[in-house]
């Protein structure tokens, strides 16, 4: 959703608002050749944002402009910014309606908003646009996100409050879509749809797209964060607080160990955390079917894996157990020409801070 249509995106950057993480970055484009300007990240107390929500604005605000300057390779010194809102609290839905004038378009759009989203109309921000016409069926495809107005009125106070302007807010899987755009480039006669799982340290999310549009969105009720709390709560249950050398070295074992491997310690790995990964194939399995059942485009081709846990040793290769079908991790920046031997950020990073990334796509 943005606060104009028209609106020119350039020269601004990408925010993340989790409840335990902020993340900036700011895109270059040298001549159609793409890098990173700045990037960083900070962990956030408890009780600064609360299940998507801003409670402490003023802090957040001072984080925000305190990590602006703390960016690597070079600060953020931009004022105009985009930002991410978590998919739970997006509303996404690709309508069908008969083609009608611009004018009838904005009554008839506030009537499908009350029809379709869950929330009284007062109380969400909503944006719309034309994404397909077939004239000589006299049907249109129109696509409709919304947001709680809490939502995106809480980060709002914490730009205004850092003296930044914001200039759109993006679900999770439209700036992700931005990410892998190069699988969807408009030079592709077919268009294909390709599920994009983001199993993040905080949220996680599937999203089914092709090269014109979001087609299906799904949040998944498990995060990189619970998986390592679950490990590390049954592998250090038995130690003292002040075991810390002992504990980072459990801490260190459960990063690297795969959960798929021989070692007898990524076998323990697993089964401590078994029960979470099936429910976490369901998840997916059940988004896919769901899909799959009332699609009438084609199937899933490809299924891409990002965000943190796209990281974490064995993962992808447990989904695959599970799902039945292959994964492919690594289809960030597809299409897109770096500036440079290699981008200005760790390949693990990209896919940590592939949402922020995606908001930054959105400005060049």
């Amino acid at each position: 959703m943005d606060q104009k249509k028209n609106i020119d995106f350039s020269n601004s950057f990408g925010v993340q608002i989790e409840d335990n993480m902020l993340r900036v970055v700011e895109m270059k484009n040298k001549r159609g050749r793409i890098n990173f300007s700045g990037y960083a990240a900070k962990k956030l107390d408890p009780g600064i944002v609360v299940r998507g929500l801003v409670k402490k604005h003023k802090t957040l605000a001072e984080v925000l402009k305190s990590i602006m300057g703390e960016c690597s390779p070079r600060l953020i010194k931009k004022n105009k910014l985009i930002c991410s809102i978590p998919e739970n609290k997006s509303f996404i839905k690709v309508l069908e309606m008969p083609v009608i004038s611009e004018d009838e378009m904005t009554e008839a759009i506030k009537w499908e908003t009350e029809d379709n989203i869950p929330l009284p109309l007062e109380k969400v921000y909503y944006d719309w646009e034309i994404i397909g016409k077939d004239q000589a069926g006299g049907k249109m495809k129109v696509l409709l996100v919304a947001s709680p107005k809490e939502v995106i009125e809480s980060r709002l106070e914490v730009f205004n409050a850092a003296n930044l302007l914001a200039l759109g807010f993006r679900p999770d899987s439209f700036v992700l879509g931005n990410l892998f755009q190069g699988l969807f480039r408009a030079e592709v006669k077919e268009e294909k749809n390709i599920a994009i799982i983001y199993f993040g340290r905080e949220r996680s999310v599937i999203f089914i797209k092709n090269k014109t549009t979001v087609l299906f969105t799904s949040s998944i009720l498990f995060s990189v964060t619970e998986l390592f709390g679950k490990l590390m709560e049954a592998a250090t249950g038995s130690l003292a607080a002040q075991d810390k050398g002992k504990i980072e070295e459990i801490k260190k074992g459960i990063r690297e160990a795969g959960f798929l491997n021989n070692q007898e310690l990524g076998k323990k790995h697993r089964e401590l955390v078994g029960d979470n990964f099936e429910e976490l194939a369901r998840e997916i399995q059940g988004a896919i079917t769901y899909f799959e059942a009332g699609a009438k485009e084609k199937n899933i081709e490809k299924i891409y894996l990002t965000g943190a846990g796209a990281t974490v040793a064995g993962i992808k290769e447990w989904i695959e157990e599970n799902l039945g079908r292959k994964i492919e991790v690594g289809g960030e920046f597809s299409g897109f020409s770096v500036d440079g031997n290699s981008l200005a950020m760790p390949m693990n990073l990209v896919c940590d801070y592939s949402i922020a990334i995606g908001c930054a796509l959105g400005s060049i």
